[in-house]
């Protein structure tokens, strides 16, 4: 059967179209959509008051602690709230919620005493190093560590640990991620605590990837601290990726080449995946 020529240029149209949006796309660094809060930790004392703006993100914005306390929404269309503690202490987790359902976390230590530890959170890797201190409260101090989460009893697992100095306050995280909590103990008793966050180094299963011509391949990194951005930085054909949540997917022209995609993360991590196709 002949086909005619008007079918024939549809078609060839369809595929230039569609080669000339993945070419729009190579080379552009598209940020997952984040959502943040400022402050992103402080410490307040029992009953007292702070002022909380979401960043990023897209309204109406919601807000919701973790414990006992009151978040009122100021301004839903500017993500603007206030939290307000009870006489509960320890650390707060507050979360701002936008239109789409991404969140932002700001965290706030609740005391009944002027004792503070600093930082209040930290995210670092595997296996680093991380001073804390104090401040107010009555001298000296003690610290220590403990696991933030406890596992069910019944269990019989236990969590990685750091460990930390109990007189200057170095933390040493575990070489495996967890999320530990440090508390400062004063002379009268008085505790103030923080939450730290160890992390995996960011990586990808493999750097040197063969694909087929015209294949989507998804981009799953693993480690880091979220959220990821995604650039091709090199390529000989014409190459394109979209993002759907944490994964990426790479498409492959229909010629023979190569493309290496840059990964970072958002501590300025990066890594690189070379596919040749």
């Amino acid at each position: 059967m002949i086909k005619s020529a008007k079918t024939t240029g549809s078609r060839l149209f369809k595929i230039v179209f569609l080669f000339s949006v993945l070419a729009a796309f190579s080379g552009c660094n598209l940020d997952q959509t984040t959502l943040s809060v400022t402050p992103e930790s402080t410490s307040i004392p029992v009953n007292g008051t702070v002022n909380l703006t979401a960043g990023g993100g897209l309204a109406p914005y919601t807000w919701a602690p973790s414990a006992s306390g009151i978040v009122t929404t100021v301004d839903a269309s500017k993500g603007t709230g206030t939290f307000a503690a009870t006489t509960t202490t320890g650390v707060i987790t507050v979360t701002v919620k936008d239109a789409n359902g991404y969140t932002g976390v700001a965290y706030i230590q609740v005391s009944n005493s002027n004792l503070a530890i600093s930082p209040v959170t930290k995210s670092i890797l595997e296996g680093s190093a991380l001073p804390f201190t104090a401040s107010g409260g009555v001298p000296p101090y003690t610290f220590s560590v403990a696991p933030f989460s406890a596992p069910a009893t019944d269990t019989g697992l236990s969590l990685p640990t750091g460990t930390i100095s109990k007189t200057n306050g170095i933390y040493t995280a575990p070489s495996e991620q967890t999320t530990d909590q440090v508390i400062v103990t004063d002379s009268a008793g008085n505790t103030s605590k923080s939450i730290v966050t160890v992390f995996q180094p960011l990586k990808v299963e493999s750097s040197a990837i063969t694909v087929a011509k015209s294949s989507v391949t998804s981009i799953v990194p693993v480690g880091g601290i979220t959220p990821y951005s995604y650039n091709v930085v090199a390529s000989t054909g014409t190459a394109g990726w979209t993002l759907s949540s944490n994964a990426a997917s790479f498409y492959a022209p229909g010629t023979d080449g190569t493309s290496v995609v840059l990964i970072t993360d958002a501590t300025g991590a990066e890594t690189t995946i070379t596919y040749t196709y």
